[in-house]
């Protein structure tokens, strides 16, 4: 897993500083489904030439197009297949980062109301209980 430089703001929350380059870079927010891809391949080089913003199913779709990705094998019948499923943030259909699915367990710990913590997140109800459930993200445990 590629290492990232963070920054702590001034509200003690952090960010990966590749991210806040390119918020600043454009003058807005990233949303949940932008991201921020190294052009060389190093995460610690944040020079903004570096950095290119690409939607998460694009990055995902780039990575496997370069084979950073597990490879596939290829069955008795002849098909290829996936050696391991992309979960968590490497799925393509992933809204969520794994840091922020850890938060939304403890609070569903805590006993907040799923409609709250949709909102918050700003995601479906039905995303928060897929969570709750442990149909999405049961690969992380609190």
């Amino acid at each position: 897993m590629t290492k990232y430089k963070k920054l702590k703001l001034k509200d003690g929350s952090t960010i990966e500083e590749h991210r806040y380059i390119m918020e600043q870079h454009l003058g807005r927010k990233l949303s949940r489904n932008e991201c921020v891809h190294h052009i060389d391949g190093n995460g610690l080089n944040n020079d903004i030439n570096n950095l290119q913003l690409m939607s998460n199913s694009d990055h995902v779709k780039h990575h496997w197009k370069n084979g950073d990705y597990k490879p596939t094998k290829i069955t008795d019948d002849g098909r290829k297949r996936i050696s391991e499923k992309l979960r968590g943030e490497n799925s393509s259909s992933a809204i969520l980062k794994e840091s922020e699915v850890i938060e939304i367990k403890k609070l569903l710990r805590q006993g907040m109301k799923s409609v709250d913590i949709a909102k918050i997140y700003n995601v479906s109800r039905k995303t928060i209980g897929g969570i709750k459930q442990n149909r999405h993200w049961k690969h992380i445990t609190i």
